[in-house]
């Protein structure tokens, strides 16, 4: 393994360390069917959910969903806030893929008593049928977006001390159509301040301010893709690489497409390349095709994988994506 350069040998946090050295972000996002994300007070253990009580009871059958039988799953904690929180009760976000071909996640969002918790969490995930006993719960939802700010700290320090400030002015920037929420670690804390936008699962990181308007609004250059977008949690790695190609080639319109991925063939061993289709749809189906895309390493970096002295070295690979 390389060493880093002398002048970063002595930072602290893996995402200064990152930045310097141009590691790209992209495909970094996680790639996920369903949404899980609850209310938890702080402070948060390094496995955040893990310490409700109401959900313990139901854990093992929720981790043996994603680590046995493979379900894309991610689950979250949220902080509570004064402006969005009601004593005695959690707040749950729950997002699913509604089909094959898709834009956004199908939102659902219920105000349980906090005892009942658990038992909307198997509904949701194990017992389908006991839903309609939770209807009385379910809550209309008429923001545009959740914004989901790391800033556990306790995971990695970057997310604390980039993640809470960008926290802090999104917060204040929050409307009747943006919520901003602080947020459990999800990976990715080289790339802090990093975030995601739901309900229509994006991924992004090295935020400032202004990239607010960027996510919420469409507003700004699309080459600030580049520096800000993770990737798609629609898509695997590849395609998600291969998606923001597409989407610098479409323009802002590309995000109301409704899109899915396949692998054609890749390199199993070194994951040196791939190739990728990525098939779409407008929303009236009067526009539809598909692209087909080679991606190639294009160089080998030494960066942080986590924050601290001295830093923990990780080399990554970074990619080229040519679209057919």
């Amino acid at each position: 393994m390389s060493s880093l350069p002398k002048h970063l040998a002595q930072c602290q946090f893996c995402s200064d360390i990152s930045q310097a050295v141009g590691e790209s972000p992209i495909g970094t996002a996680g790639y996920y069917d369903y949404w899980l994300v609850v209310e938890l007070p702080q402070p948060w253990s390094e496995i955040a959910l893990d310490q409700n009580e109401a959900l313990k009871p139901y854990l093992a059958a929720i981790k043996a969903l994603v680590y046995e039988k493979g379900v894309k799953l991610r689950p979250l904690a949220i902080a509570p806030d004064p402006d969005y929180s009601q004593p005695d009760y959690t707040r749950v976000l729950f997002y699913r893929r509604p089909s094959e071909l898709f834009s956004r996640y199908r939102r659902e969002e219920y105000l349980i008593p906090n005892t009942e918790l658990g038992n909307l969490a198997s509904a949701l995930l194990l017992e389908p049928e006991k839903l309609p006993n939770f209807k009385e719960y379910q809550q209309e939802n008429h923001y545009s977006y959740d914004l989901l700010v790391c800033t556990h700290g306790n995971v990695d320090a970057a997310c604390s001390r980039y993640g809470y400030p960008l926290y802090q002015n999104w917060r204040q920037q929050a409307n009747s159509q943006v919520r901003v929420w602080r947020c459990s670690h999800f990976g990715g804390h080289r790339f802090a301040p990093t975030a995601i936008s739901l309900p229509d699962g994006r991924y992004w990181g090295r935020l400032t301010p202004e990239a607010i308007d960027f996510i919420t609004k469409q507003e700004g250059n699309l080459s600030d893709l580049k520096l800000y977008y993770r990737g798609w949690t629609g898509l695997d790695q590849w395609g998600q690489i291969a998606e923001r190609e597409i989407w610098l080639n479409r323009g802002w319109d590309w995000l109301h497409y409704l899109k899915m991925g396949e692998v054609i063939e890749a390199d199993q061993t070194n994951k040196n390349w791939a190739r990728v289709r990525i098939t779409y749809s407008s929303q009236d189906g009067s526009d539809r095709g598909s692209y087909e895309a080679k991606i190639e390493k294009t160089a080998e970096l030494t960066t942080a994988g986590e924050s601290g002295l001295p830093p923990h070295k990780s080399v990554v690979k970074q990619y080229q994506c040519l679209l057919a």
